[in-house]
This record gives structure tokens, C-alpha cells and sequence, in this order.
């Protein structure tokens, strides 16, 4: 769907992958080809990006979140590829991808959770000297 941005008690705010200004890393499930899904501001259409012409990619080609940049767990269902069309003379190849999930239609969503982040947080927190290192207060700065 996307990533969380903001939280409250009971909603949250939620850049969805189709926003124009996300980017996720994927990679294809068939050949482990890796690349940036970026989004458009058409939520029933993605674009992959930066894929040269002589790569093995196909339509009909599951899109999966690849892990790299930690910010998405790997191998969650994110697209498939439903166009491929070259320009003459262009390096890379236009390829669009329709999203998994319903994002005009979606309520509901599970977050997921780093554990590593979660006990890197609380560690951080518990010890006496994490909890206000690097802290605005204590440089001085508000």
C-alpha cells in the first residue's frame, strides 16, 4: 500500500506507492532483476524505472519489495508488469505495473513492524545515556 507516515490513537497517514514522489525498491520474482517502482499519482498504475532494454523482463511479471534500503521487508507483493514498450534508440524500456493492492478502495491494511527497530529503539531508550544523546534539547537546539 505504502508507508506509514504519521500516526494518531485511531487512523494513520499513509503516502501510498502510487504517490508521485514514493519510490520503492523491487525486484522480479522469475529472475531476481532488481529495480525502482516509483509512483505516478494514478493509483491503478506504477512505473518501473531505469530498466535497460536488453533486461529479462516480462509482461505479466510479479513485482516484489526487494528489502534493499531496509525501509520495505523483502518479497511482499507489490505490482505486475502489464506493459513493456520500447523507443527507438532509448537505453531503457517504458514498463508500467498495475499495483496489488486496491488503493482507491482499501480501508483496512496491515502494518508490519521491524523487530530490529523496535528492540533498537528500546535499548536506546532504557540506557541512561541513549535516552537524550543527540537530543535537540541537549545541543541546544529547538
Amino acid at each position: 500500500m505504502g508507508q506509514v507516515q504519521q500516526t494518531s490513537s485511531f487512523t494513520s497517514r499513509v503516502l501510498l506507492v502510487s504517490d508521485s514522489s514514493h519510490a520503492v525498491p523491487v525486484e522480479v520474482v522469475r529472475n531476481g532483476l532488481r529495480a525502482i517502482l516509483l509512483g505516478n499519482g494514478d493509483t491503478s498504475t506504477l512505473e518501473l524505472v531505469h530498466v535497460p532494454d536488453t533486461a529479462d523482463i516480462r509482461e505479466g511479471d510479479l513485482l516484489v519489495s526487494s528489502g534493499l534500503g531496509g525501509r520495505f521487508p523483502k518479497g511482499y507483493p507489490v505490482a505486475e508488469v502489464d506493459q513493456i514498450s520500447k523507443e527507438p534508440g532509448e537505453p531503457f524500456v517504458k514498463i508500467r505495473a498495475t499495483p496489488m493492492a486496491e488503493l482507491n478502495r482499501s480501508r483496512l491494511v496491515l502494518v508490519v513492524f521491524s523487530p530490529e527497530q523496535d528492540d533498537a529503539t528500546n535499548d536506546a531508550e532504557s540506557s541512561p545515556e541513549g535516552s537524550d544523546a543527540g537530543s535537540p534539547e541537549q545541543d541546544g537546539v529547538r
